[in-house]
């Protein structure tokens, strides 16, 4: 059983999914315009849920949603502005570069509590990146070399090894649709 299979076994799946099943023709006129190759947990995940909420902490973002909110894009452009306020109010760089031209840190999940998971792209050829896990509160940075299917289940089950993520706020197992 692959760890996607795993995945879905786990997950209760709470009404019907939006803004899923996009075709291989579309992800792959997505990754080449963006210069980006997405794992295929990550696009199985958005094919079979589409849009909305995991676990009542967990969003993850889809690249085709029509809301800005969940977008990746749109939330990329967003934390541009945020790092580039960190910045200049810290007078500090920050440990990362976001996404740009195939390389740098390109969010794919926030939670509810403001942090927010990045995969670290190191070669716009490489299919698997490793993760990060920041903090929205303060600069705590986890890293994770597991892959998309494998974290996610690691929260499900309470078992990532995480100062951030509070295990009492992984409620359930449960997958909320976005209302669209």
């Amino acid at each position: 059983m692959s760890e996607f299979e795993k995945l879905t076994d786990k997950i209760n799946l709470i009404g019907s999914p939006t803004e899923n099943e996009f075709t291989e023709n579309k992800w792959e006129l997505f990754e080449n315009t963006n210069g980006i190759k997405f794992p295929a947990a990550y696009k199985n995940f958005i094919n079979y849920y589409g849009t909305g909420c995991l676990c009542e902490l967990i969003w993850v973002l889809n690249p085709f949603s029509n809301s800005k909110r969940f977008n990746l894009l749109s939330y990329l452009e967003d934390k541009k502005k945020a790092f580039t306020t960190f910045e200049e109010i810290t007078k500090e760089k920050y440990p990362y570069s976001l996404f740009h031209e195939g390389k740098g840190i390109l969010p794919f999940a926030f939670t509810d509590n403001g942090d927010t998971f990045y995969w670290e792209i190191t070669s716009s050829k490489s299919k698997e990146y490793k993760i990060l896990l920041f903090d929205g509160r303060e600069l705590l940075i986890e890293e994770y070399s597991i892959g998309f299917s494998e974290l996610l289940l690691q929260i499900l089950n309470k078992s990532l090894k995480t100062n951030i993520i509070n295990k009492d706020d992984i409620r359930g197992c449960n997958f909320n649709p976005l209302s669209v």
